[in-house]
């Protein structure tokens, strides 16, 4: 009842366009828009289960024989089910039967109940047409990010160390964050840290999956390595290229922001 009753009032806030200054996880937002939910969103909830999992594609077949374990696939029929062992051939099989158990089967009743309160309110129809990105904007609206405030609280890690922000490429990234709007800043800070918000304590009290501080890191990557900028949200970083021009290094981020959705290539955890 208590989070049927909670669903209600984070229906009635979107409907009614208040803003709420708790922030749902990426995950709760991607069920209310039944956005499909990828391997990379269990780190969210789950990080040292999802380090694991991400690495079994990579392993050869002997090794992922050698784990010794069993799973109950799914099939259509509820009489048919029988364990089977993992092997290279089912991996994607594994993983997926994996990600739903801890993502929504561990949860379904208070998901559910959470779920039925926010549709008694808002159709679900109407969130079909958001992401759970667009969402977490619409319903905690689009903070006032000083650029400021964001430089003088960031890291800078590989070739940009030595110089730290009066590098040229780091000058031309500010740059090119100084003249995005408040929407679109927000969109690079959700981008980069999986969350639009900033600590009350301000950008350098900003918290890793783990719950440590990990403030907002920007880290050189040679343009040979990579075309577009890629972003690492469990540790508040983006591998920034060795772009030659302002405009080349605006072009980037407008891209990666615009398709970020779409491609988790630019976003690696």
């Amino acid at each position: 009842a208590r989070l049927t009753f909670l669903g209600r009032i984070v229906g009635k806030a979107f409907l009614e366009g208040h803003h709420m200054s708790a922030r749902p996880s990426i995950v709760m937002l991607k069920h209310m828009c039944c956005e499909p939910i990828a391997l990379d969103d269990l780190q969210l909830i789950d990080y040292e289960l999802w380090k694991s999992l991400s690495q079994l594609p990579e392993m050869a077949p002997d090794i992922i024989k050698s784990l010794d374990i069993t799973f109950m696939p799914e099939v259509e029929e509820e009489t048919k089910r029988e364990s089977c062992e993992l092997t290279d051939a089912n991996v994607d099989d594994f993983l997926t039967h994996r990600l739903k158990e801890r993502i929504f089967s561990v949860c379904r009743d208070g998901l559910l109940a959470f779920l039925n309160g926010v549709y008694s309110i808002v159709p679900p129809e109407v969130l079909l047409f958001l992401s759970g990105r667009e969402l977490e904007l619409a319903l905690c609206g689009i903070p006032k990010l000083c650029v400021d405030e964001w430089r003088n609280a960031t890291v800078y890690t590989g070739v940009f160390a030595e110089l730290g922000d009066s590098h040229p490429v780091v000058e031309r990234f500010w740059r090119c964050v100084q003249k995005m709007s408040q929407e679109d800043r927000a969109k690079l800070l959700q981008w980069a840290t999986g969350t639009a918000s900033v600590p009350a304590r301000g950008f350098g009290y900003l918290q890793g999956r783990d719950g440590s501080i990990r403030q907002f890191t920007l880290t050189s990557v040679e343009l040979s390595h990579a075309v577009y900028p890629r972003a690492h949200t469990c540790f508040n970083r983006i591998d920034l290229p060795l772009y030659r021009t302002e405009e080349e290094l605006a072009y980037s981020l407008e891209f990666v922001l615009a398709n970020a959705e779409a491609h988790s290539t630019f976003s690696l955890d």
